[in-house]
């Protein structure tokens, strides 16, 4: 490895080896995760806003859309 990518603590070579790999699949698994949540996240909203649009009205309240 070389030292501008070297570990500051004391490592033997054979870790320095695999551990780049494993780090550059956890930053990419966190990046996925969050993709997906923010898929899932507006997905659903945009979901619950379809169906909160359909009860808006005055038939749903009981009353008109009127504030006096």
């Amino acid at each position: 490895m070389t030292p501008a990518f070297a570990f500051p603590i004391p490592t033997d070579p054979a870790t320095a080896a695999w551990a780049a790999p494993v780090f550059a699949l956890m930053a990419l698994t966190t990046v996925a995760v969050l993709v997906w949540q923010a898929v899932r996240y507006f997905r659903d909203d945009r979901a619950g806003r379809d169906e909160r649009d359909e009860f808006d009205g005055p038939d749903a309240r009981g009353g008109s859309d009127d504030a006096s």
